[in-house]
Formats: structure tokens, sequence, C-alpha cells
């Protein structure tokens, strides 16, 4: 795949470890990406983990939320506002919007026939879409056109993937040793035809000013908490956490740091 939209590295005001824990469950949604809760289920125990040595994976399923009171022209303006977190989504709408129109009588009126809902148009848009562009995904599953995989491979590099795209972030210790500091590395990746990869690569960009790269929207919003919760960390009051099924990934990555840590002191 090709990098496109972003190759970004910029210094935070946070330790790597806070960056890893941010990117390492989905369960800060409720409070940091409130534009995310209609489409993400984060219902307890819905979420799923995998551990496979040092390393770990997470999927929350995608999926238009209270299906039962939303009207479904509320769930597919779920999906309009997609793009401002998930900007690939954006070529997938074209598409989208036609298998809608399909559904709407002659007055505008809009109906699904049993079995179909707004996941499994998006789902076949993306199929189509994709497979239109010359990606052949006929191996992946429905599931794998809309939710987003995260996988995390210890120590330090996170990446969430789905068919045809994918974001990785990278983190590391500031390079003047204060670990209340870090440098991180973002860069999106999009499948494109190989005629048309060398026009959309994205240039590499070194971050100097704070808050001077428009990132976008989610991962703005983490930019913005991870340096507030570097400060809630060092509060010499705090001293346990409790965690729960859905942070079951940052419970693994600290056991795993803790193991190294307790063998090189031995």
């Amino acid at each position: 795949m090709t990098p496109v939209g972003m190759d970004v590295r910029e210094a935070l005001d946070c330790n790597w470890k806070v960056v890893i824990d941010a990117f390492s469950e989905g369960y800060h949604i409720i409070g940091v990406h409130p534009e995310l809760l209609s489409v993400i289920d984060l219902e307890a125990g819905n979420s799923r983990h995998g551990f496979f040595g040092d390393h770990g994976m997470a999927v929350s399923p995608f999926e238009v939320k209270r299906t039962a009171e939303c009207s479904l022209e509320e769930q597919v303006e779920g999906i309009r506002s997609l793009p401002g977190t998930f900007p690939t989504v954006a070529e997938v709408l074209p598409r989208f919007e036609e298998m809608v129109a399909v559904h709407r009588d002659a007055d505008g009126v809009l109906s699904f026939p049993e079995g179909m809902t707004v996941r499994t148009l998006l789902q076949q848009a993306t199929r189509e879409t994709l497979t239109a562009k010359g990606l052949d995904v006929s191996a992946l599953a429905d599931d794998q056109m809309s939710d987003n995989q995260g996988w995390f491979l210890f120590p330090n590099f996170f990446m969430t993937i789905r068919a045809g795209e994918a974001t990785t972030i990278m983190a590391y210790p500031h390079p003047d040793g204060d670990p209340n500091k870090c440098v991180w590395h973002v860069t999106a990746y999009m499948w494109l035809p190989e005629e048309v990869r060398a026009q959309y690569r994205a240039q590499p960009v070194e971050v100097t000013e704070p808050n001077s790269y428009p990132y976008f929207l989610a991962l703005q919003q983490d930019y913005e908490q991870m340096p507030r919760q570097q400060q809630g960390l060092r509060n010499k009051g705090l001293d346990h956490m409790s965690l729960i099924h859905e942070e079951l990934s940052i419970a693994r990555f600290h056991t795993v740091i803790d193991r190294y840590l307790a063998d090189k002191a031995a």
C-alpha cells in the first residue's frame, strides 16, 4: 500500500508508553471521540482480544448503534459523517449512496428488506469500490470491509487495518531523555492502482511547531488528550489504576514490560 495523507513525525509532551496505551483499547472513545459512539460497538464484552506472544490485537465491531431507536435515515447519516474520523471512507460513499437510493420509494422514504442493514450496505459498497479499483478482496470476510482491527507489536508499533487501508503509529523515547516527552511517527496507507501511486504518495513531514499539523479529527483528539494523560499519571496521589475488560490490551502491554524490566534487573 502507498503512504497517503500523512507521513508525520512530531514530538509530544507525554511518555512513549502513553501513546501505546492510547491506541491499545477503544474504551476511551466514550470520553474522547464522541463522534464515533454511533458507529463503534463498545458494549461491555463485545470487543475481541487476541494475544500472540508479546504482541496482541483487538477489534471493536463497527456497527451503527441503537438501531432499534434510530431511523434508517439517522443511521445513514452516521455513515456520511465517518470521513471526519476515517478519511478513506469518503471514496466509498458514492457507491454507498447509490445503494441506499435503490431502497427509497417514490416519495423518498427509505426501507430495507429483511437481513439488510446499514452495516451490510457499507461492507458491500466498500467491497465493490475496492474491486473496481483493481484490488482483489474476494478472500476477505465482510467484517474486514468495515471493522478496524488494531494490531500491537511489542514494544512500540500499533496499526489499525481494514480492507485497502491502514494507519500505523510508532512511539519512541524523546532523544533528550526526558521521560515526559516522546516522538511519534504516524503514517496512513491506502491501496492504489500502480499508475496513480506516485501522485498520491505523502511526503515525510517533521513537525516542529506544536498544534501546527492538521491531523484528522480522531487523531487530533488523541493528540490533545495524551499530554493531559501524562499529567494525570504524574499525580502523586495516584497509587493504582483499575482496568476493565475493554482495557485488556493495556494490562497485557504493561505485564510484558514488567517482565522485561524484571529480567534486566535480575
